[in-house]
């Protein structure tokens, strides 16, 4: 887990109108596989809004990453994430809502109106049609007035839905970022949930901004056969071997000059063909 401070926040902010990139830092780091492919989900790179009308649903908008609400609450139907721009806010409070830019995701709520506080009630879910190696989130502190701060876990699961990594971080107050992420030695995260912590007050989470994460192979894909069985040759039969032969037949069928060559080879008309005898 890495923390920011609000400051990083306020910069980020005049950097709104910049599609946001994949982290060129992570992408060199010697200890992640040199041949997987970080790629990143960043809200800031679509158009954002506060209502389902008004902003891009992310669910499935990349081939290599499919994003949901995993909870399944009996007032909301529509499990997709959505792109909150807070550029627009009246608010000033909320340009230290997102880790970078002025966007993170959301979820509807009640109505079409969307929401980005996500906890243990609501629950922030990517899946991996390919094995990742490595996944981070930031999670950002919301809350003004939350006397023991915003918390929250990234949690990695395989194919067969085995936990097998986590992170957390607590203690977040309005505008700080903790990075959570989840390394591999190999490429097997099928998935991973975010679920925010909760004390006596009630439920505590965050704002989720700037997914990325290492593709590295496919999950479930066949293994290579360590002994392939040779493949017999067929015996040519009687009907190929003759046909085989028949160009050989007709080139020698050709190797005699024609009468007709022979007949202007006396007259002169043709030089002398050395074939003839």
């Amino acid at each position: 887990m890495h923390m920011r401070s609000p400051l990083f926040c306020a910069l980020s902010v005049s950097l709104a109108a910049v599609p946001v990139l994949a982290n060129p830092v992570l992408a060199n780091s010697s200890s992640l596989d040199p041949d997987a492919m970080l790629e990143s989900l960043e809200p800031d790179n679509y158009p954002g809004g506060f209502t389902v009308e008004t902003a891009t649903n992310l669910s499935a908008i990349l081939s290599t990453v499919e994003v949901s609400r995993a909870d399944t609450s009996p007032l909301i139907d529509d499990h997709g994430i959505y792109a909150i721009d807070f550029a627009d806010s009246v608010d000033d409070l909320d340009l230290l809502a997102a880790s970078t830019g002025t966007a993170v995701f959301g979820y509807r709520g009640v109505g079409d109106t969307l929401g980005s506080t996500w906890h243990d009630l609501v629950m922030f879910r990517a899946d991996f049609p390919q094995a990742a190696s490595f996944v981070s989130i930031d999670l950002i502190g919301n809350d003004i007035d939350d006397v023991f701060g915003d918390a929250g876990s990234l949690v990695a699961y395989n194919g067969d839905g085995d936990e097998i990594g986590s992170d957390s971080a607590d203690g977040l107050n309005l505008g700080d970022i903790a990075t959570l992420e989840v390394e591999r030695a190999e490429a097997d995260i099928a998935y991973v949930l975010f679920t925010g912590g909760s004390n006596a007050v009630g439920n505590l989470g965050g704002n989720l901004d700037n997914l990325q994460y290492l593709v590295v192979q496919t999950i479930g894909g066949p293994d290579p056969d360590p002994d392939p069985t040779p493949v017999a040759v067929p015996t040519p039969t009687a009907a190929f071997a003759a046909l085989t032969m028949l160009p050989a037949l007709l080139l020698r069928r050709r190797s005699r000059p024609s009468p007709q060559r022979a007949a202007h080879e006396v007259s002169g008309l043709l030089p002398k063909d050395p074939r003839t005898k």
